[in-house]
């Protein structure tokens, strides 16, 4: 066998990675070559243009940048103009429920670590207890390559069937978010026309993978649970990978003819939102109608690109190269686009509120990471379930939130 595979791979000019890649595409062997394949051409790429010393002292001045930036409120580099609005009880509201569905996803032994459980239970007493769901349709609480742990359920008090999907807690999962390059996707412009115009766009490919395993493995649940519960809605909730996961298996059955058929409500509400599409795919009105992103304050998650990585990498590069502490220097190097990493770029999808700021924000705003020392610490649970918190006690005080919409 040995023999005849290498007779191919001379007969056909392959590598033993590409013949690794074709025989098993889904394969955790070929999502770990995948993502060491990026990192390691990232890291290459960057080395051509400096010393790793240099490399470290970039990223340190990036971080004043940065933080002279946020302190001057210019940290949203090319965003678009906004006007004052207000945030609804009932949106907040949604958030609320809509995250904690999200955190159930964890499964009890780690709600319980992160200290929103004060005792043990099994991962269903949990659902109940955290997100007020008793009946669960369907449940995995251990995840592998392209395939999330999730479960379903039926709220019956909201009216709602109820899909999440965990985050990166396991090995593998970081491998389906390290497959991050961009592979294609079709959806359409808007679907309130007789007419769909299709629209051609990337997306991140360890998502989809697991959003088109997601859809296989659970669209009969979900359409019988709706069958039986006629006028429900279907909400797909996740944060962290959960959440670029779900932004895309809202994309592709809001298409399907088993929710438009009917009066059904599908949306999607994406925490700790990740980048997962394209720019054509990010903000176009279907998307903006069907998928909710919630970003918090530097979250690197919904910044974190091929692309992005990049243009950081070439930045900490140059900048680590600067012989003067001149702050202005540093600047414009650091708001230099490097084109090649234009292309490279994903961005959170749809309508994006951007927390602690109270804007919303056209996705292509997160365009770039910011270097902070809470970038890493706001991504985690917890700062979400109290940011949230925070701005439904500011909203049911009438306090007057400002909304910046754009």
């Amino acid at each position: 066998l040995v023999l005849q595979a290498d007779t191919y791979l001379g007969q056909y000019g392959l590598s033993h990675e590409e013949l690794l890649l074709l025989l098993n595409p889904g394969s955790a062997s070929s999502a770990l070559y995948l993502s060491t394949t990026v990192v390691t051409n990232l890291f290459r790429k960057t080395m051509k243009q400096g010393t790793i010393a240099e490399l470290v002292k970039g990223f340190k001045r990036l971080s004043v940048v940065h933080e002279q930036q946020k302190m001057l409120g210019l940290d949203s580099i090319r965003g678009n103009s906004f006007r004052n609005g207000l945030v609804s009880k009932q949106q907040v509201d949604t958030w609320e429920w809509g995250f904690n569905i999200a955190l159930c996803a964890c499964g009890a032994q780690m709600l319980k670590f992160l200290g929103f459980l004060s005792q043990s239970m099994s991962d269903t007493e949990a659902i109940a207890s955290i997100a007020g769901i008793d009946d669960v349709l369907a449940a995995s609480w251990s995840s592998d390559v392209y395939k999330p742990a999730h479960f379903v359920g039926i709220d019956y008090e909201k009216r709602a069937i109820v899909v999440s999907i965990r985050g990166t807690m396991q090995v593998r999962d970081i491998l389906t978010d390290l497959v991050c390059e961009q592979t294609s996707f079709e959806s359409v412009e808007s679907d309130d026309v007789t007419d769909f115009v299709q629209v051609q766009g990337k997306v991140h490919k360890g998502f989809l993978e697991s959003a088109m395993y997601l859809s296989v493995e659970l669209l009969g649940t979900v359409v019988t649970a709706l069958n039986a519960n006629p006028g429900f809605s279907v909400f797909i909730c996740g944060h962290s990978l959960g959440g670029g996961v779900a932004s895309l298996l809202t994309l592709i059955w809001a298409r399907k003819e088993a929710f438009r058929s009917r009066s059904t409500r599908i949306r999607g509400l994406a925490y700790g939102a990740p980048c997962s599409v394209c720019p054509d795919l990010a903000s176009t009105p279907f998307t903006r109608k069907y998928v909710t992103s919630i970003v918090l304050d530097d979250d690197f998650v919904s910044r974190l690109s091929l692309g992005s990585a990049t243009e950081s990498f070439m930045h900490a590069i140059k900048l680590g190269q600067e012989k003067t502490g001149c702050l202005q220097r540093h600047t414009e190097i650091a708001n230099e686009i490097v084109s090649e990493a234009e292309e490279l770029k994903l961005y959170p999808a749809g309508q994006v509120f951007h927390l602690m700021h109270n804007s919303t924000r056209d996705p292509t705003s997160f365009s770039r990471i910011n270097i902070s020392s809470s970038m890493f610490t706001v991504h985690m649970p917890n700062r979400y379930y109290d940011e949230i918190k925070k701005l439904k006690a500011e909203v049911y005080e009438n306090k007057k939130v400002d909304l910046l919409v754009d």
